[in-house]
């Protein structure tokens, strides 16, 4: 049996990334989402953190992580989302539109003695060419995962 993760994105305004999002997690138990950002949009029951908060979660396991990116990059959210997905389960990047600008979020990408001004697009650029070359799944209702932990004959 194979347990890849999935990547999902959804583009569009906050309301309506939050709805598809919504939809594409309805099937799943409550227990098994984990959302992060804009927990206000969150379905009812789901665990909700900030961007921040997601460190204090890092060894957690969910069979969907819904990513909130409207307020700009956050690669280190990003990085940790990733590894909370079982696999088998779904991470679910919530974007705004593709020609939305990119300003928003870069102050968190400069490191001094360099201001947001200096960063530029190339993270988001390189961003958006890597979810061009991925493996994107629908976005249609998930099932809950296989959580069956067992080793190979040669193990």
């Amino acid at each position: 049996m194979r347990r890849h993760r999935r990547l999902i994105a959804l583009r569009g305004d906050g309301p309506t990334t939050a709805a598809q999002a919504a939809r594409v997690v309805a099937k799943l138990p409550p227990e098994a989402v984990l959302w992060v950002g804009d927990a206000q949009r969150a379905p009812a029951g789901v665990t909700t953190t900030t961007h921040v908060g997601a460190r204090r979660l890092l060894g957690g396991a969910w069979d969907a992580v819904v990513l909130d990116l409207h307020g700009g990059p956050r690669p280190d959210a990003l990085g940790a989302c990733h590894g909370f997905v079982w696999g088998g389960g779904a991470l679910i990047l919530r974007l705004p539109p593709v020609d939305d600008g990119g300003a928003a979020g870069q102050e968190r990408l400069a490191v001094l003695p360099y201001g947001p001004a200096d960063v530029g697009r190339r993270y988001r650029d390189r961003f958006e060419r890597a979810l061009a070359r991925a493996a994107l799944t629908a976005p249609s209702p998930l099932e809950p995962a296989p959580h069956a932990v067992a080793g190979s004959p040669d193990q």
